[in-house]
């Protein structure tokens, strides 16, 4: 079986990885993408058959099955110049952000095309390093939330897609829409040093970008954030509990979320971001916290934690967008049968 992973540098960790765990050939286009030969493993390398391919030599390859792996912001610049080829087949969003695979869906309905076999899950699954065309995995999420629309077609296409990503677990698109740990985490670091990112000031984002300060604005958006997810029936863990869920088996652990990501030996070197206008703002905030708190509005929960880090990060970032899209929310209400408005 062939499969075709796209998007941007993401994409290329996740094809190195696919390819090694599978065994599969696997095509892959990516924006400033690099060759991958070989994939660390238990201490060697494994030989692994990816072949990089334009946008248009992608749009005319045959293949059986997609995953897309890049920011939410970019997901459908990304998925636009393959709808033809993507028609009908099945196609994993890796991320998907809030609501993501209701939205694809919606584009393609917009274009007069069949969608894709639709799914998604929380969170980049791999990201890692390529050197001389050699990958070597820095952290792989374990248990990851894999959701499709139904019950059914999430199963079915779990038992095609975990070939390729073992680490899949079934789920729902409450779930996965509301427990990606980096929206959860990544607007209240940046917050709290926006002026050393606005003066271009390097530092290492998971050690001296954090305090106990950060920790108690984190765990204030996570508890409106697992209020939402109990409303709306997804897995209500805390961002610890997810965190350890996700690495735990490669040493993840504390007692509080700031000593989760202080200990964790694979957040040792993570640089800071080069500027407000970057995912961890550009990307976690439209796509994350403010359609929580959208959806939130709309079922009457109140979220002053979470309206508090959106408006003081708005007055920062300027030019950023950051809104929430409201076709997003009123698609998710639908797909969960509840009514829009309070």
């Amino acid at each position: 079986m062939s499969i075709l992973i796209f998007g941007d540098q993401q994409a290329v960790n996740v094809a190195g990885y696919v390819a090694s765990v599978s065994g599969e050939m696997v095509y892959l286009s990516a924006s400033n993408q690099v060759p991958v030969v070989a994939v660390e493993r238990d201490g060697g390398l494994v030989a692994v058959d990816v072949i990089s391919l334009s946008v248009r030599e992608a749009a005319s390859q045959q293949f059986e099955a997609a995953i897309v792996v890049t920011e939410s912001r970019r997901l459908r610049e990304a998925i636009e110049p393959l709808r033809f080829a993507l028609c009908g087949k099945p196609l994993l969003l890796a991320p998907g952000g809030f609501g993501g695979v209701l939205r694809v869906k919606k584009w393609f309905e917009e274009w007069s095309l069949v969608p894709p076999r639709l799914a998604e899950t929380t969170g980049f699954p791999v990201s890692g390093t390529i050197a001389n065309g050699n990958l070597r995995s820095h952290t792989l999420k374990h248990s990851l939330p894999f959701a499709a629309e139904s019950l059914v077609a999430t199963q079915e296409l779990l038992s095609l897609f975990e070939r390729f990503l073992p680490e899949l677990t079934a789920s729902d698109l409450s779930t996965t829409s509301l427990s990606n740990t980096n929206h959860m985490i990544h607007p209240s670091v940046v917050l709290l040093n926006a002026i050393r990112v606005e003066n271009g000031e390097e530092f290492n984002f998971y050690r001296n970008g954090l305090s106990p300060a950060a920790g108690r604005l984190i765990e204030r958006i996570d508890a409106e954030r697992i209020e939402i997810a109990r409303r709306v029936g997804a897995e209500a863990l805390t961002v610890r509990e997810w965190m350890i869920r996700f690495y735990g088996e490669e040493g993840m652990a504390g007692n509080g979320i700031v000593e989760c990501l202080l200990n964790f030996a694979n957040f040792e070197r993570v640089p800071s971001p080069p500027s407000l206008d970057y995912r961890y703002i550009a990307d976690d905030v439209p796509f994350g916290v403010a359609q929580w708190a959208s959806l939130a509005r709309t079922l009457g929960i109140e979220t002053p934690a979470m309206d508090a880090l959106l408006g003081n990060i708005e007055l920062l970032a300027v030019g950023v967008p950051l809104e929430a899209d409201p076709i997003t929310t009123d698609l998710f209400l639908d797909h969960l049968a509840l009514p829009k408005g309070v």
